[in-house]
Parts: C-alpha cells; structure tokens; sequence
C-alpha cells in the first residue's frame, strides 16, 4: 500500500506536521511515564501551576506584568476566546473582528448570536481612520485582534497603531482582546497592547499550539485579577478542569531546556518557505497584500 505524500493546509495556520518540536514531545512524555499517579487527578481550576509560573515569566519577557494568580491556562487559544466572549457579550451585542480575521473565531462568535463588525486591516495592524469611523456607529463591548502576524494577512501593528488603539478603547469603554499566538513566531521582542496597558483594557491570550503541538491543545488567558477570578467559574461551568496531563507534559518540554534552540530552527524554516511561498505568488501574477517581518 503505497504512504500518502503530507499535504499543505491553505488557508490554516497550521505547522507541517514534521516541523513539531518531536524531540521535546518525546523526551517529556519519558519523563511523566515515571510518575502516572501525578497526572490522573482533576487538574487545578486555574490549570497547572508550574506551567502557570513558567507562561508568567515568559510574558515578563515580553514587559507584561502577570503572576501565575492572574493566568488561567484554557484548552487552546479558541477555548479562552470563548471564555472572554461569554463573559462580555449576550446574543444581539456587537464585537469588534480584524477584516478578514481568524475564520474559527469569526464562526464561533457568530454562533453566540453576537453581530460583528470588521475593522480593516492594514500592513502596520487596523486602519485607525476606519476604526474611528466604527465607533462613530457602534458601541462594541469588546475588538477581538491579532496583533503579531495577524491571521490571514501576516500583519503586526506598528507603536503608533497600538497607540492609536489604545487612546480609542478608553474614549470609547470598550475592552481589547489581544490574541497574540504567533508571538513566538516573531524575531526580536514582540510588541503587545497588554505591555502597554499592562492588562487594565486588554486581554492577552496566547497558545502552545504554533511552536510545540497543536494537537495537546493548551492555551493560556492573561487578565486583571478580578476579571480571570471571573474567567475561572465560565471554565469550571464550561468543562471542569482542563487536562492536566497535556499541560504538565507542556512544562516538562520546556523543562528539557531545548525549547530555544528549536524556536530559532522554526523560524528560521518558516523564513525561508515564505520567501519562496511569497515568490511562487508573485511569479503566478498574485499580488502579496503584506511581506509579513517573521
């Protein structure tokens, strides 16, 4: 029988499957198999906590204050969306998207009977004319946004931007979430609105999912401590814990102290299949809306 040849998802902001940190995924899953009796209980309602502190230093790097208390890891980035969404929102209220955004995301928040409105995107993040123009109309509860490596288009807001962004979510009263999972993606510090806000307006939540494995499935929500006190009852009504065998064996890659070195091969990979992707486009008479920094 002969092996079907691996596919490219168009149109997904999906790893191949061999560009997954394989190394790390099998080294952890040697260590938890010494100790099974740690990874058969319930989890903690805020998820596992040494994975709590690791995500909480690892936003220190990026200049956002928030200890482990203020972190609830979620099943996904999509699971922490939805969270945010439920806690915000009631069927008829109106939400802020990227045009085009992140498809799931757009689907979802359609299911909970919410009307969107998309914000147009440019290179350097949302049109800020467009965006006032918006909220000239509309009264949205909250702008669901991807800042770094924006989903579809590539791209990253620029200081003024996220400047710009901010003086407009506090005129108007209406809080951002910040959907940053490709921040691992980027060479070089990222910017964040939450750096800037340091989680006052902003919601930040990232994701495992673009650099280790999609498929364990773990995210993480960083929010002001009353709102994530908030956010942990919508997820123990939601499902309970999430599983705590995925985010342990999360913490113990990392723990391998390896995840470095494969980040700097992944981007490095991805650097050079978008220089020949953007290339194969432009040679078949495609114009690239954006040439993406990462």
């Amino acid at each position: 029988m002969s092996i079907p040849k691996a596919t490219c998802t168009l149109g997904c902001g999906w790893l191949p499957a061999n560009w997954h940190h394989e190394e790390g995924i099998g080294k952890g899953l040697r260590q938890l198999a010494l100790r099974p009796q740690e990874v058969v209980p319930y989890g903690q309602p805020k998820g596992y906590e040494p994975l709590r502190q690791l995500v909480s230093r690892q936003l220190a790097e990026l200049e956002i204050d928030a200890p482990p208390t203020q972190i609830l890891l979620t099943s996904g980035a999509i699971q922490g969306l939805d969270l945010v969404a439920r806690r915000f929102t009631q069927p008829g209220d109106t939400v802020l998207v990227d045009d085009p955004g992140y498809s799931d995301l757009l689907f979802a928040l359609r299911l909970r009977g919410l009307k969107l409105v998309g914000v147009p995107m440019t290179p350097n993040g949302p049109d800020i004319a467009a965006l006032e123009n918006i909220l000239s109309e509309h009264q949205p509860r909250l702008y669901f946004t991807n800042t770094q490596l924006q989903n579809p288009t590539g791209a990253s807001y620029s200081t003024a931007t996220a400047f710009q962004v901010l003086r407009l979510a506090e005129k108007h009263q209406f809080r951002i979430v910040e959907d940053n999972v490709s921040a691992d993606l980027v060479t070089g510090r990222a910017l964040t609105l939450a750096a800037a806000d340091q989680l006052q307006r902003v919601i930040y939540i990232g994701s495992f999912s673009k650099t280790i494995a999609p498929g364990l499935r773990v995210g993480f929500v960083a929010a002001e401590p009353a709102l994530l006190d908030e956010l942990v009852y919508y997820k123990l009504a939601c499902g309970m814990a999430t599983p705590e065998l995925n985010e342990q064996l999360v913490h113990a890659i990392y723990q391998e102290g390896v995840v470095r070195k494969h980040l700097e091969q992944l981007r490095g990979r991805l650097a050079r299949a978008q220089e020949r992707t953007g290339q194969r486009l432009e040679n078949a008479a495609f114009t690239l809306f954006h040439q993406p920094g990462a």
